[in-house]
């Protein structure tokens, strides 16, 4: 095995690592969490038992780039999310179920969570916006093409949900 197949042997591990972090920090306990706080720490993670080898930085970002399809970017939110997923479970463990604080926190993590949901359906739109005006210039240079947009207009052009950014955040309008 060459050591070009281990950094991306080592890629692939760390995504799934963190995938099985979200969806169960239980899974991993003797992990140190201080690995999690920073993007220079996250690369230089070590876990032989895992088949994840620590490299610098830019390297992580740059292998993370090319083999993973959602690049560095998404890599260092899946990170982000299990930091949070690890932290949220040592919480859970310092409160009872039916406290204040227990059911302030999961209306907190509820909030967010709907917050995250409507920030998603606004990156959706508006990249769903620049998609329309490049098939309407598509449009214009190629007939086939005019046909099955046109189709695609009348089947969804009444649906008339506007969104837009209100105190720094984006909501649907009434």
């Amino acid at each position: 095995m060459s050591f070009e197949y281990s950094k991306s042997e080592s890629i692939r591990n760390t995504y799934k690592l963190l995938i099985r972090i979200i969806e169960d920090p239980n899974s991993v306990k003797d992990l140190d969490i201080s690995c999690f706080t920073d993007q220079k720490r996250f690369a230089q993670l070590n876990l032989p038992k895992e088949k994840i080898i620590p490299m610098s930085l830019n390297s992580w970002k740059t292998y993370a780039d090319e083999i993973m399809p959602t690049g560095w970017k998404e890599l260092d939110k899946l990170r982000k999310k299990a930091l949070q997923s690890i932290i949220k479970r040592n919480e859970q463990k310092e409160l009872s179920r039916g406290s204040n604080k227990d059911l302030k926190r999961r209306l907190d993590e509820t909030k967010y969570l709907a917050q995250s949901y409507l920030n998603e359906i606004c990156r959706f739109a508006e990249q769903y916006k620049h998609l329309l005006e490049i098939c309407h210039i598509q449009a214009r240079n190629d007939a086939d093409f005019a046909v099955l947009f046109s189709r695609h207009l009348k089947r969804y052009a009444h649906i008339d949900a506007t969104l837009s950014v209100i105190n720094g955040k984006k909501t649907k309008d009434e």
